[in-house]
C-alpha cells in the first residue's frame, strides 16, 4: 500500500538550521550601520566646532599682535629727534679793537672750543654726517666750524668738541652792543645744526635733525665764555 503525502507538506521548505542566527546578523548589520550614521552625524557638528574655534584662537592671537605692535609703533620703537646741548666754550685767544662805533669800528678774532653733546633717545642708532656750525655777530656771520659724523647707539649720549675761530673785521655795532664791547665783552650768536638718520629693527626709519641756538658772552679778561640768559640754548627741530 502507498504511502499518501499532503501536497501542501511536500511543498514546505524544512527549516534550515542557523536561519536564526542569520537574521539575528542582518540586524545587527542593520543596527551597526545605523550608529556609524548616528556617530558621523554627532562628529560633524563637533568638527565644526573645533575649526571654528580654532579659527577664533589664531584672529584672537593675530589681533593681539597687532595691538601690541602699534602700541611699541608708538612708544617703545617712536622715532625721536635727537637732542643737542652745549655743555662748555673755551675761549684760547680773544682780541679786540676797537668799540664798534663808527668811528671806530669793531676788529676782533677768538679761537674757541666748544663741547657739544648729541643725545639719541631712540631705541635704534643714530647715525649723522658732518655738523655746520655758525657764529654771527649781530646777524653778520664771523665764523663757521664743521665737525665729523659720529654713530650714536641706542639711548645714548656722545660728545663733540668743535674748534674753530671767529673774526670780524670792520663791524659796526648798536649802541647796546658797543656798551659790551667797551667793557670787553663780545656776544656772539651760535647756531649749530645736526642732521642724520635713525634706524630701529631695520623696521622704523626716518631721517632727523635739530639745530641748537645759542647766545655766548666772550670776556677778553678773563678769556672765558659764559651763556648770556643761562645755560639752556634754545633747539629746534628741522
Amino acid at each position: 500500500m502507498e504511502k499518501f503525502e499532503h501536497p501542501i507538506s511536500a511543498q514546505r521548505p524544512l527549516p534550515r538550521s542557523g536561519s536564526r542566527g542569520g537574521a539575528e546578523e542582518e540586524a545587527g548589520d542593520i543596527h551597526g550601520l545605523i550608529a556609524i550614521e548616528d556617530y558621523s552625524s554627532a562628529a560633524f557638528p563637533r568638527r565644526i566646532r573645533r575649526c571654528l574655534l580654532l579659527c577664533g584662537l589664531c584672529a584672537a592671537v593675530l589681533l593681539f599682535l597687532g595691538v601690541v605692535a602699534i602700541i611699541l609703533s608708538f612708544t617703545v620703537f617712536l622715532v625721536h629727534d635727537p637732542t643737542l646741548s652745549m655743555n662748555a666754550v673755551y675761549v684760547h685767544r680773544l682780541g679786540i679793537s676797537g668799540d664798534g662805533t663808527p668811528l671806530r669800528p669793531l676788529s676782533s678774532n677768538a679761537t674757541m672750543v666748544a663741547d657739544i653733546s648729541v643725545r639719541n633717545r631712540n631705541a635704534g642708532a643714530l647715525r649723522f654726517g658732518e655738523s655746520l656750525t655758525k657764529f654771527t655777530l649781530e646777524g653778520k656771520d664771523v665764523g663757521s666750524w664743521m665737525s665729523p659724523g659720529a654713530r650714536v647707539p641706542a639711548r645714548e649720549t656722545v660728545k663733540m668738541n668743535v674748534t674753530g675761530s671767529v673774526a670780524a673785521d670792520r663791524v659796526v655795532l648798536p649802541d647796546s652792543a658797543a656798551v659790551l664791547v667797551r667793557a670787553g665783552i663780545l656776544r656772539v650768536t651760535s647756531r649749530t645744526a645736526v642732521v642724520g638718520r635713525v634706524d630701529v629693527l631695520g623696521m622704523f626709519k626716518r631721517n632727523v635733525g635739530v639745530s641748537m641756538v645759542c647766545t655766548l658772552s666772550l670776556s677778553a679778561a678773563s678769556r672765558t665764555a659764559t651763556f648770556a640768559g643761562g645755560r639752556d640754548c634754545v633747539t629746534d627741530l628741522k
